[in-house]
């Protein structure tokens, strides 16, 4: 009876692996489409635009800062990746406050002297957040440029949805050896 129900669970762990190993099929077929539509919108813009037009100078990557956060959970043997939006905004409002702080009317009065120069504030203040990536490469960017931008931004889930099925099929198949070996002995 204990052999009847572990071929029972045997034959529901490889139906389960199999249903994971179609899923990770899909999503790879998805993944490979709009990664490949990407890099061809891409080379389109590069070409409507010139090849010296978009290029990696173009924009300072110290002013970047992510649009998403991926978070990882463990459980049950298997890794989860989460995607949740970043808050941007709510570091560059923190910045804003803090250089609004330094000139005030009493910080001017205190540093400057009588005949020296008033500081102005708005030298140093920082530059604002470019919310869309794209107008960095001008005003009036081709479509294709868009339409680039589009294709990586849909690649992003499908990457935490890749790694999630590829975690758990792991873990479905760590469940198979052992209930396997626990059969042969």
């Amino acid at each position: 009876m204990p052999a009847e129900s572990a071929a029972g669970q045997l034959d529901v762990l490889v139906h389960q692996i199999c249903e994971k190993l179609q899923e990770l099929s899909s999503l790879r077929r998805q993944l490979d489409k709009e990664l490949s539509d990407g890099f061809l919108y891409m080379a389109k813009a590069r070409s409507n635009m010139g090849q010296k037009s978009i290029t990696a100078l173009q924009y300072d990557e110290r002013e970047m800062t992510p649009s998403v956060t991926l978070t990882c959970k463990s459980e049950d043997n298997s890794v989860t990746f989460d995607l949740a939006p970043s808050a941007p905004l709510l570091q560059a409002e923190e910045k804003v406050e803090t250089v609004r702080k330094r000139f005030t009317e009493q910080t001017i009065q205190t540093i400057g002297g009588v005949g020296d120069p008033v500081p102005s504030p708005k030298a140093d203040k920082p530059k604002s957040e470019i919310k869309d990536p794209l107008l960095m490469f001008g005003v009036l960017v081709p479509q294709s440029l868009r339409s680039s931008k589009g294709c990586f931004q849909r690649c992003v889930p499908l990457t935490s949805q890749l790694s999630t099925t590829q975690s758990q099929l792991m873990s479905l198949q760590c469940q198979y050896r052992t209930l396997l070996s626990q059969l042969d002995q």
